[in-house]
C-alpha cells in the first residue's frame, strides 16, 4: 500500500516537532560541542608520473582536509616504498634513483595518499650483470643478452651478493645503476676512465675510483660509497644529487656543475673537493656536508643555502675549507665551522649565516639584508691594512677571542653584541647611519681595540662590558650613545681602557650606570634621567657640554653624575642644566675642580612661583672658577632669592655675566655657593 504525498508531508511535520519540540521541560535539545576539525583526507599532486632519466626530479604536493572537506594546515611525511627506484625527501621532492615502479606515500594524521612511479629509460639497451660472482666488464658472458654495454647502453649492476665488477679498459656508458640494497656490489675502475651520462648508487654499491669518472649528466647518489685514488668529474650542466644519510666521498672531485645535497641527506668529504669558478653546491633543507680528516673543500664557484625553513651545515673544524667565490644563504639557515672566507658573502632578509669554530675572513663583500652571527672566533684580515666590512652582525660568542685580527671591522647597518670578546682587532668601526643594540647575554669585553662609534648605540638590557688592554670607546661628532638601562663598563686587566664622547652621550632610564674607566668629554652628555658613575679620572673638555638635569631640586640622595671620591673631575666645558627648555636642576657628587674655561649656564625663572636652574655639588672642596653666565627670563618677583650654585664647602668665585641686564640687587659668593637677591 503506497501512502499519498499527504500523509508522507504530515508525518514529515511530526518527525520535526518532536524533534525540535518534544522533551520532559519543554527545554531545546542540546547540540552536544562540536567536533574538532581533524585530517580526514589526503591528496597528492600529481598522482602519477614517469621518469625517463635517473637523476630526474619532481616536486610533489599535498593538501590535507578536514571531516567537513575543509582545508586545514598540518605536517605531511613523505616515504618511497623503494629507495632503489626513487627516493622523496621529507619536503615531497623526489628523485629518480634506479629503474622501475614504486609508490610514493604522503601521510598526514592517519590519513595517506599514494601516488604511483615508473622509472624507465629512453635511451638504449639494458644490460643486467647476471655472472654469479665477481668478473671483467668485457666479458660479455657476465651481460644479459650476452653484450658488454657501450656507448649509448644502459648497465644495470643490482643483482645481491658480494662481488666486483672491473674494468679493463675505457667505458663509456648512456646509464648506470649499481647497488642491490644487500651484501657490497664493487665496480672497480681499475685505473681506466668511466664516462656516463647518467648514474644511480643504491645501497651496497662502492665505486672504486682509480682513474678518471666523467659524469656528464645526473648521477643520483642514495646509498654506497665513492672511494679511491682517481678523480670524478662532474661537467658543466651535471648535477650529483646526494640523498643518502650518509654518504662517504672518499676520492677526489672536480665539481664544474652542480651538487646538490638534499634535504636529510649528509655527505662526508674525505679528500679534495673543488668547486670551479661557476660551479654550484647546493645545500637544501637541513642538509649536513662535513670536511673532515684529510679532506679539502675549496670553492671558486657558489655554495648556496636554497630551500627550507631548516638550518643546514658545512662542518669544516678539522680540515681544509676555503671558500674565494660566493656564499650565499637563500633561505633559512646555514650553520659553518672554520675556514676561510674570501669573495662575496649574500644573507637574505630573512635567512641566517652562522659561525663557530675557528674562522679566517681575510676580506669579503657582504650583501644582503639578513646577519652573520659570529659563534666561534673569527679573525679579520691578513694585513692591518685590510677592513672587513659587514651590512649585519650578531656577535654571540662564548670563544676567547670572538672577533680579532690585525684588519679593521667595519659594520655599516646593525650590529648586536651578545656577547663575546672583540681582541686586538685593528680597528671596530659602526659606520654612519648604524644601529648598534648590547644585549646582556653573557660576557661581553673590548680589549686592546678602539671601537669608533660613528652611528648609534642603545641596549635593552643591562650592560656589562668590559674595557682591558687601554682599549678606547670613542662615541665619533655623528655618533650617538643611548643608555636607557643600568649596567657597568667595566676596568678589565691591563693599561687603564677610556670611555670618549665626542658626538652624543644620552642617559635615560632609572638605575645607574657605572664607567669604570676613564671618561672624556669633549661632545654632549645629556643626562635625562638616572645616574652616571665614573669611576675612573672624568673630564669634561673645553668644547664639551653636560646637559639634560632634572626638575626636582637634588639632594644628598641624587645626582646625575657621580664621581667615586678615588678619583677626580676636571670640568673645563659647559653644564647647561636645561630640561627640554624648562628650568632644571642637576647635581653633581665626587671631587670636582673647576677648569679657568668653565662655563655655567642657567636660567632665571619667569617668576617667583618657579625655582630657578641650579648646579648642587653633593661633595665639598670646589673652587668656583670660571663663568657664571645668568640668562634672565622675566623679573623675579621683588624679595625673591634663590641659591643657584649650592657647595658643602668651596672657595673661590665665578665670573658672573648676564645675556641681558642684570636685575639683582645683590649676587653674593660664598663657601656654600651663590646666592642671587632681588
Amino acid at each position: 500500500m503506497k501512502l499519498s504525498q499527504y500523509a508522507i508531508l504530515a508525518m514529515m511535520m511530526l518527525a520535526i516537532v518532536c524533534v525540535t519540540g518534544c522533551s520532559d521541560d519543554d527545554d531545546p535539545v542540546d547540540p552536544g560541542v562540536p567536533e574538532d576539525p581533524h585530517v580526514a583526507t589526503v591528496v597528492v599532486d600529481p598522482e602519477t608520473i614517469t621518469f625517463t632519466a635517473i637523476g630526474e626530479d619532481v616536486q610533489f604536493d599535498a593538501a590535507a582536509f578536514d571531516q567537513n572537506g575543509a582545508a586545514i594546515d598540518t605536517v605531511f611525511t613523505w616515504q618511497s616504498s623503494d629507495d632503489g627506484v626513487v627516493f622523496v625527501g621529507q619536503d615531497g621532492a623526489a628523485v629518480a634513483t634506479g629503474l622501475g615502479t614504486a609508490s610514493i606515500y604522503v601521510t598526514a594524521g592517519s590519513a595517506t595518499d599514494t601516488a604511483e612511479v615508473t622509472v624507465t629509460l629512453a635511451s638504449g639497451p639494458v644490460r643486467e650483470w647476471i655472472a654469479a660472482g665477481s668478473g671483467n666488464w668485457e666479458d660479455a658472458a657476465n651481460w644479459s643478452d650476452d653484450a658488454v654495454p657501450g656507448a649509448g647502453d644502459v648497465a644495470v649492476i643490482t643483482a645481491t651478493g658480494d662481488y666486483t665488477v672491473t674494468l679493463n679498459g675505457d667505458v663509456d656508458v648512456e646509464a648506470l645503476v649499481l647497488g642491490a640494497g644487500s651484501g657490497t656490489q664493487i665496480l672497480d675502475t681499475n685505473g681506466n676512465q668511466l664516462q656516463l651520462t647518467t648514474c644511480g648508487l643504491l645501497d651496497g654499491a662502492e665505486m672504486e675510483v682509480s682513474g678518471h669518472l666523467i659524469v656528464q649528466g645526473d648521477l643520483a647518489w642514495s646509498g654506497g660509497v665513492i672511494m679511491g685514488s682517481g678523480q670524478m668529474e662532474i661537467q658543466s650542466g651535471a648535477e650529483l644529487h646526494a640523498i643518502g644519510n650518509p654518504l662517504e666521498l672518499q676520492t677526489d672531485v672536480d665539481n664544474r656543475g652542480t651538487i646538490s645535497v638534499g634535504a636529510g641527506a649528509s655527505l662526508r668529504v674525505n679528500q679534495m673537493l673543488e668547486c670551479s669558478s661557476g660551479a654550484i653546491i647546493d645545500l637544501q633543507g637541513d642538509a649536513s656536508l662535513t670536511v673532515q680528516n684529510n679532506g679539502n673543500l675549496s670553492n671558486a664557484g657558489t655554495i648556496r643555502k636554497s630551500q627550507g625553513a631548516q638550518e643546514a651545515t658545512l662542518f669544516a673544524s678539522s680540515a681544509e675549507f676555503s671558500s674565494t667565490g660566493s656564499l650565499r644563504v637563500d633561505t633559512g639557515s646555514l650553520w659553518i665551522t672554520g675556514g676561510s672566507l674570501r669573495g662575496t658573502i649574500e644573507i637574505d632578509g630573512d635567512a641566517i649565516l652562522r659561525q663557530s669554530g675557528q674562522t679566517t675572513i681575510p676580506n669579503v663583500n657582504s650583501q644582503g639584508d639578513g646577519p652573520f652571527v659570529i659563534g666561534g672566533s673569527v679573525t679579520m684580515g691578513t694585513f692591518e691594512t685590510d677592513i672587513v666590512t659587514f651590512r649585519h652582525l650578531i656577535l654571540d660568542s662564548g670563544t676567547l677571542p670572538g672577533i680579532t685580527g690585525p684588519g679593521g671591522l667595519l659594520i655599516n647597518h646593525t650590529f648586536t653584541w651578545r656577547r663575546g670578546t672583540v681582541a686586538e682587532l685593528g680597528s671596530l668601526n659602526t659606520q654612519v647611519g648604524s644601529q648598534t643594540t648590547l644585549e646582556n647575554t653573557g660576557t661581553s669585553a673590548l680589549s686592546a681595540t678602539t671601537w669608533h662609534v660613528h652611528g648609534e648605540v642603545t641596549s635593552d638590557t643591562i650592560v656589562n662590558l668590559t674595557l682591558a688592554e687601554g682599549a678606547t670607546i670613542s662615541i665619533e661628532y655623528a655618533g650617538r650613545w643611548f643608555q636607557s638601562t643600568a649596567g657597568t663598563v667595566n676596568q678589565g686587566l691591563g693599561a687603564p681602557g677610556s670611555f670618549d664622547v665626542i658626538g652624543e652621550f644620552r642617559r635615560t632610564g632609572e638605575g645607574a650606570f657605572v664607567v669604570e674607566t676613564a671618561f672624556d668629554c669633549s661632545g654632549t652628555m645629556n643626562l635625562v634621567e638616572g645616574t652616571l658613575t665614573v669611576k675612573g679620572a672624568f673630564t669634561l673638555f673645553d668644547s664639551g657640554i653636560m646637559t639634560g638635569g632634572s626638575t626636582e631640586v637634588p639632594d644628598l640622595a641624587t645626582a646625575q653624575l657621580y664621581v667615586v671620591d678615588a678619583s677626580s673631575a676636571v670640568m673645563s666645558g659647559t653644564i647647561r642644566p636645561d630640561l627640554g627648555g624648562q628650568p632644571a636642576h642637576m647635581a653633581i657628587n665626587g671631587n670636582v675642580v673647576l677648569g679657568s674655561l668653565f662655563k655655567l649656564e642657567l636660567d632665571v625663572p619667569v617668576n617667583g612661583d618657579i625655582p630657578a636652574e641650579s648646579l648642587t655639588f653633593l661633595r665639598g672642596g670646589q673652587v668656583l672658577d670660571g663663568t657664571l653666565e645668568l640668562n634672565v627670563m622675566a623679573l623675579p618677583d621683588v624679595g625673591w632669592e634663590s641659591r643657584v650654585v649650592s657647595m658643602q664647602s668651596g672657595t673661590g668665585t665665578f665670573d658672573v655675566t648676564f645675556t641681558n641686564d642684570n636685575p639683582f640687587e645683590e649676587i653674593l659668593q660664598d663657601d656654600r655657593g651663590v646666592l642671587l637677591i632681588r
